[in-house]
């Protein structure tokens, strides 16, 4: 193809090509620049489809929620005295659940089940859902879907969700059942097991009191063999810790081998 010539005759050189007035644009796009533009429009558009699913879930629950029932209201006041969580029961939850990290709401079932009808259950589910408030697990699982929208390519992102989501519980339980006596750590396992898979998996973050009914077996093992850690066996982990980073400090970094003369 000829070099483009201006009307004396005179030929423009190729550098100015695509710049010059009235000369056509050359659109060029690197392989990274169109990379960076497929990532880029993935994680917005995971992002956003995050956020409507979370508006429309939320708008659903709420659309026809009340107030919770009296005895449950008292139950909730004693133990939360901030005002920033708000308690309702909807028709459309089968297990206590907590969501939003702006206006956080605890939201229990309409018509609760035979396994939270007792003062007993209706304490330990409103003790599960106020312990994932105050460590903050809905930041860390919101936290975790942001990282999902940078890396929606990662075919392990399914794994790390549900390994948050099993800490979390495991975590909340052991928090919940410190006080409790043997009795009541089995009421508190059989209510486990009258909710597990009751609500489903929801499409958003959120925290239930049993959502993934195959983590169950693992609760319950870890609720029953639970035993409280005293002073002494913390102080001792503490010593043995500190003893081998003394060790460790202690021998210096490996030295590498001389070389071998040669034959």
């Amino acid at each position: 193809t000829p070099a483009p010539s201006t009307a004396d005759g005179n030929t423009v050189p190729a550098a100015v090509v695509g710049t010059a007035p009235g000369l056509p644009r050359v659109l060029s796009v690197t392989l990274p620049e169109l990379l960076f533009a497929v990532w880029a429009a993935g994680a917005l558009l995971r992002f956003a489809w995050k956020l409507s699913s979370y508006r429309l879930y939320r708008r659903r629950l709420m659309r026809w929620a009340a107030p919770a029932a009296q005895e449950t209201r008292i139950a909730f006041a004693a133990l939360y005295n901030g005002s920033r969580l708000r308690l309702v029961s909807s028709p459309e939850v089968h297990a206590a659940l907590l969501l939003g990290v702006k206006d956080p709401v605890l939201v229990l079932p309409q018509q609760l089940p035979e396994s939270l009808q007792t003062p007993e259950a209706i304490n330990a589910a409103l003790q599960h859902e106020l312990t994932h408030y105050h460590r903050g697990d809905l930041w860390l699982k919101w936290a975790a879907e942001l990282v999902g929208c940078l890396h929606w390519f990662n075919p392990l992102l399914p794994l790390l969700r549900r390994e948050i989501g099993r800490a979390c519980e495991l975590a909340c339980d052991e928090a919940v059942i410190r006080t409790m006596n043997a009795a009541q750590k089995q009421a508190y396992g059989e209510m486990l097991i009258a909710l597990a898979g009751k609500q489903g998996r929801a499409p958003v973050p959120l925290t239930a009191i049993c959502e993934y009914k195959h983590q169950l077996k693992e609760r319950l093992v870890c609720i029953m063999t639970y035993k409280k850690k005293n002073l002494l066996s913390v102080i001792a982990c503490c010593c043995l810790l500190a003893l081998l980073c003394g060790c460790a400090a202690a021998l210096g970094p490996a030295e590498e081998a001389p070389d071998a003369p040669p034959a």
